[in-house]
């Protein structure tokens, strides 16, 4: 009897669920969205005889996997009502210590940063930090340095790319602590809630995945890095208040 292991259609059935069993842990509740998303891709590469043979079982497949992971977040809801509903956390005020005091120096800002990682739940001597960006790795290579050697934390760049979702999902289950970067030299500072806005899903995903706590922003390269900067870029994009600690500005001149 010929084996259609090697179809496209057992391919792809392979892939979903050896991806699925990687990386549904990060974000079920998006992660619903993306199965419902799968159906069409896996259609457009299989041929109409496999088409016909194997939709019923695909979106029976899809349809338990849904139903497990809607459970699986409707228990953690339960135990953690706050902390993992975004929807009910963006309604909230917050209270954590994001808006402006008085103007800190570069060393005061890489103690806070260090302050924030120790309160977490983790293990601080083994911390696994993931530092989130569309920037190059070398934009934020004195970040990384600093982490690794003041602070004896494992750092893991993580590039976020249109594409690269699942390697994104990965990078989120692997850390502990993440830190969304991003540099002026970008050209604007869009990071969420504007036009053409760089990382509204993913400072969700992290906030989710890691909690709120776990989460900090750094926004790098820029002129003026003071307390009413920092008021004025909050007051536009307000989910960086609602779904992180803090968020720390650095000028292009206090790095040096």
């Amino acid at each position: 009897m010929e084996s259609n292991a090697g179809t496209p259609w057992n391919r792809c059935m392979k892939w979903l669920n050896n991806f699925i069993s990687r990386c549904c842990c990060c974000c079920p509740v998006r992660f619903i969205h993306w199965l419902d998303s799968f159906f069409p891709r896996l259609c457009s590469c299989c041929s109409d005889e496999e088409f016909v043979r194997g939709e019923p079982q695909l979106r029976d497949s899809i349809d338990s996997k849904r139903k497990f992971l809607q459970s699986g977040d409707d228990r953690q809801r339960e135990k953690e009502p706050l902390r993992k509903d975004l929807t009910r956390e963006e309604t909230r005020p917050t209270s954590r210590r994001v808006t402006a005091g008085t103007s800190s120096s570069f060393e005061e800002k890489i103690k806070e940063m260090r302050a924030i990682m120790r309160r977490t739940q983790c293990d601080t001597k083994n911390l696994k930090v993931g530092i989130f960006s569309r920037s190059a790795e070398s934009d934020y290579e004195w970040l990384k340095r600093r982490l690794e050697s003041e602070f004896s934390h494992i750092v893991r760049p993580c590039y976020i790319s249109n594409n690269g979702f699942q390697q994104f999902l990965e990078d989120m289950c692997w850390c502990d602590f993440g830190i969304l970067y991003h540099t002026r030299n970008r050209g604007r500072i869009n990071l969420t809630d504007v036009t053409d806005s760089l990382y509204d899903e993913e400072l969700q995903y992290l906030s989710q995945k890691l909690d709120m706590n776990n989460v900090i922003v750094v926004i790098d390269d820029l002129t003026d890095s003071s307390d009413k900067e920092k008021d004025r870029i909050l007051g536009a994009q307000p989910k960086l208040q609602r779904l992180a600690q803090d968020v720390f500005l650095f000028s292009t001149e206090e790095k040096k």
